[in-house]
């Protein structure tokens, strides 16, 4: 009698079907070409799991990293060394998420780009987008690079209304996003009070009934890392 999990990956195999196939070998060739001796290790790791949904999961998002690279006219990668490698196969692999894979498609393409030399494939940020959820990207996609990086000597209020969600749900995602150290959490009367005069970029604040959520440099790092990659 076969495993629930044997069951999923035989059915993730039959929707894949033959293109599926050809596209895994496709996948596995720019695998093995962008990560090298981590992907030898990781597969290692996972064989005797036979997690074929991971696979799948594997290639689509490799299917999405090439396009995005193609388009960007790149051929030439940038390394990725074996101590973020083996994380960042991780990452991808367990993550079927559509929304999701295309954040981490867009994170490769970058890391790869020697067009981008400010990204790179590092463990915190692959840490945190192992930890985002789906509905954690109507935050993030409401805050622009643009609004991040601007110096002002106020801080941008938004609130719920801006990101097309109830001030419940906003409050769950902004809690987790601060536990991955995206944004400040404050309440109380004792608040930082910044000078008006005092420019600074990164300065956006959300404001819920629980308190005011302050933008930290680390949600601009994630934000540059996650940007849709466009051509020059």
């Amino acid at each position: 009698m076969i495993s629930d999990e044997q069951a999923k990956a035989a059915q993730e195999i039959a929707k894949f079907g033959q293109k599926g196939i050809d596209a895994a070998s496709e996948a596995g060739g720019f695998f093995a070409k962008t990560f090298g001796n981590a992907i030898e290790h990781f597969s290692q790791a996972i064989a005797d799991k036979a997690a074929a949904y991971r696979i799948v999961n594997r290639v689509k998002i490799a299917l999405k990293t090439q396009e995005r690279l193609a388009k960007l006219g790149v051929t030439d990668f940038k390394a990725i060394d074996f101590r973020n490698g083996v994380p960042l196969l991780e990452g991808i692999s367990d993550e079927p998420d559509e929304s999701l894979q295309d954040v981490w498609a867009a994170y490769l393409a970058n890391a790869l780009n020697p067009g981008n030399p400010t990204v790179t494939a590092n463990r915190q940020l692959i840490n945190i987008i192992r930890q985002l959820e789906p509905d954690d990207l109507k935050i993030l996609s409401g805050l622009s690079s643009q609004e991040l990086n601007q110096s002002r000597s106020e801080a941008l209020i938004k609130k719920a209304v801006d990101f097309l969600v109830d001030e419940e749900a906003l409050n769950q995602c902004l809690s987790r996003l601060t536990a991955l150290g995206l944004f400040a959490f404050e309440n109380g009367p004792d608040r930082l009070v910044l000078e008006k005069s005092q420019e600074r970029p990164c300065r956006v604040t959300i404001e819920t009934a629980l308190g005011e959520f302050h933008a930290m440099p680390l949600l601009v790092v994630l934000k540059n890392a996650i940007e849709e990659p466009e051509a020059g």
